[in-house]
């Protein structure tokens, strides 16, 4: 399986168990990313791949909190989205 498909659907898979009730639209928002980068070369593809993998791991890190535990603690970047470039949409 190609690494970018296999790493599409671990972020899948984890939206799907992301608590919150936007869960639909962060599921729209990543299917629609991951389609319009499709065509990217590899030079444009590597940022964007990287990105990809933060934010699976930012996704993992609610996916697997143990609920009832009695205390938390999550570690996040302050900016780990880029600002998107709506010219390109």
């Amino acid at each position: 399986m190609h690494p970018t498909l296999s790493l599409y659907r671990q972020i899948v898979s984890a939206a799907k168990r992301f608590p919150s009730k936007n869960r639909s639209k962060v599921l729209a928002e990543i299917r629609h990313e991951f389609r319009r980068n499709a065509t990217l070369g590899p030079d444009e593809a590597g940022p964007k791949i990287q990105l990809a993998h933060d934010s699976l791991r930012q996704l993992r890190a609610y996916v697997d909190l143990d609920y009832k535990a009695s205390s938390w603690n999550i570690k996040l970047h302050q900016q780990p989205m880029p600002v998107p470039d709506r010219r390109r949409e």
